[in-house]
């Protein structure tokens, strides 16, 4: 009777709503009936039932885990965080305990650890409301704590997905704040570790979804806005292997590229990343040309050729000023059969006909008279 006469009731205001039509009146309406319904409605949780109508659940025992759960909900509803706090942590004392154990039996010399026991399978709930509760005040650390024993200690619960998420969320804060130091000289906060630790454990634990891909790329970025162009293009690679149809796949092949041709520091210096760039970028080009054309190829591989030709140039000068002219002429003919297009050529081929030419035999000077 009662289940009638509510859903009755709900007839009649979906009627009353759609039989007005200034919007104005509608939703006046319509905020009037929250405020009079919400006075009995509030802390009454409903479930629709089978004849597409609501029915009230049955209220939670007195000082059960489910009142606990269910008061704690409640109080994060109203954004009453330490109150929250509170009913959280009166709940994890009630209904939960710490075990001492030693991870190898016999041996001394392993340390003992404390490992929580959970007297209830509403835990991994209650913790993330109470990492949400500490998050919502600014207290990240501790709220990162919460969320990360959630996702290492009850994978059966159903919170723990979004202690996951959670993870990721604080993790892509902390990637983006700036590191702080003590007169300018001392570190005080870098959330370096924390933030490889959790985006990597993110990816390890839901591998191949979106959350994982979200991981990857925001890893990739912090690194490359550390200027950690090694790991930089490190990370691209696994993104691109892990999610090889991600719509971001254009930003990976271009941290790639970035990444290596920054971890040249000159002519003096390793010409692998540069080697590496540029067999990424000749990769695109015939594989895969309207990528390639989205991030430029074509632009950036001529700009790798000549930091490789002028990379390269500096070996033959090495060449000539070790006493050695022969192997200048051979390192300078070799670079024609790669470099001869590029901008940089031209004063190469001048400098081999006027430095290098005269100080070989003649049967060898073909090696600088044949240059294109």
């Amino acid at each position: 009777m009662v289940k009638n006469i509510e859903n009755r009731f709900v007839r009649i205001i979906c009627s009353l709503l759609k039989s007005i039509t200034v919007p104005a009146m509608r939703t006046g309406l319509f905020i009037l009936i929250l405020a009079v319904t919400s006075q009995t409605a509030f802390g009454q949780a409903y479930r629709l039932n089978d004849e597409d109508g609501w029915s009230p659940l049955p209220e939670p025992a007195a000082g059960s885990a489910e009142e606990g759960l269910r008061n704690a909900r409640r109080a994060i509803a109203r954004e009453a965080w330490d109150q929250a706090e509170t009913i959280c942590r009166d709940w994890l004392t009630r209904f939960t305990s710490t075990a001492r154990i030693r991870p190898l039996l016999g041996d001394q010399d392993v340390p003992v650890v404390q490992v929580e026991q959970a007297q209830s399978p509403l835990v991994g709930e209650v913790r993330l409301l109470l990492g949400d509760a500490l998050r919502a005040r600014g207290e990240l650390y501790p709220a990162a704590v919460e969320y990360e024993t959630v996702a290492r200690s009850y994978p059966d619960s159903p919170a723990w997905l979004d202690a996951v998420e959670r993870c990721y969320e604080i993790a892509v804060i902390w990637s983006k704040k700036e590191p702080e130091f003590l007169l300018g000289i001392f570190p005080v906060s870098d959330w370096t570790e924390e933030v490889e630790e959790l985006l990597i454990r993110v990816q390890e634990r839901v591998p191949g979804s979106i959350l994982a891909e979200r991981a990857g790329f925001a890893l990739m970025e912090f690194y490359f806005r550390e200027e950690n162009y090694r790991l930089t293009a490190d990370m691209a690679a696994i993104v691109l292997e892990n999610h090889p149809t991600t719509p971001q796949a254009d930003l990976a092949r271009r941290r790639i590229v970035d990444a290596n041709r920054r971890l040249w520091k000159g002519p003096e210096n390793d010409l692998s990343g540069l080697e590496e760039a540029s067999s990424i970028l000749s990769y695109f080009m015939a594989e895969d040309p309207v990528a390639a054309q989205r991030i430029d190829s074509a632009q950036q591989f001529r700009e790798v050729q000549e930091d490789l030709v002028q990379s390269e140039w500096s070996t033959a000068q090495w060449y000539l000023r070790s006493g050695d002219p022969i192997s200048a002429a051979y390192e300078v003919s070799r670079l024609a059969d790669r470099y001869a297009e590029t901008t940089l050529w031209p004063k190469i081929k001048a400098w081999a006909t006027e430095q290098v030419r005269p100080l070989i035999p003649i049967p060898l000077r073909s090696l600088v008279d044949d240059l294109p």
